[in-house]
């Protein structure tokens, strides 16, 4: 499928009067997931083109040549680089396909596969945890002394950035980062995560995180 009026999924093509279609969309992927990822005020979507990249300016990259080896599944792809701006803000397009980033996608791809399980398993443990603790809602996400409880518990209870990702979807607690740059970090990408996570089933999460409100008002 060609671009149309700024939008176009499925797979990358090459139009046949232009063979450098098909790398300037990924190119524009690419750019655009990293831009998502490092700066809090712009957000991409999969299915809207919010660049002003023209393929002028693409030809003119001395590194252009790097992005005719992306081909296939424009879908797969785009989940490759969000595992990868996950791991690394910066990494570079050559590293795209690396052993190393590729194997760590793996392993969110299969935490992506039982999301549901997963989210409610950790959500468990943090109302364990809260009841056990008599903790508040706002401590629990708000920043005190530098960084909210929640910081403590991604190592505690080993929590995944999904589920962080769906908490901060649901209580923005992300927007209250506080001073500590580290955790600032942290945040930026929780929050951008988020943003680009796909919730198949959003009623039963949202009757996980229910749960948890519950449990802190009794």
């Amino acid at each position: 499928m060609l671009i149309v009026k700024g939008k176009f999924k499925g797979k990358y093509v090459t139009h046949q009067k232009n063979s450098r279609l098909n790398e300037f969309n990924v190119y524009k992927d690419y750019v655009g997931i990293k831009t998502h990822f490092n700066e809090w005020g712009y957000f991409w979507h999969r299915t809207l083109d919010n660049q002003k990249i023209t393929i002028d300016s693409f030809l003119k990259r001395k590194d252009k040549e790097l992005f005719k080896y992306f081909t296939g599944s424009r879908l797969s792809l785009i989940e490759i680089m969000i595992t990868h701006f996950l791991i690394d803000k910066e990494i570079y397009i050559r590293d795209i396909l690396d052993k190393v980033y590729l194997d760590e996608h793996k392993e969110r791809l299969i935490r992506l596969g039982k999301l549901n399980y997963q989210t409610k398993s950790e959500i468990e443990s943090i109302i364990e945890y809260v009841e056990d603790n008599n903790i508040s809602l706002k401590k629990l996400f708000l920043p005190e002394n530098n960084t909210p409880i929640i910081k403590d518990l991604i190592i505690d209870l080993k929590l995944n950035i999904e589920t962080l990702s769906i908490l901060d979807t649901f209580f923005g607690f992300t927007k209250y980062s506080g001073n500590n740059p580290l955790w600032q970090e942290k945040c930026l990408s929780i929050h951008k995560y988020g943003k680009l996570l796909i919730l198949e089933d959003r009623q039963k999460i949202k009757g996980y995180i229910d749960n948890l409100i519950m449990s802190i008002n009794k």
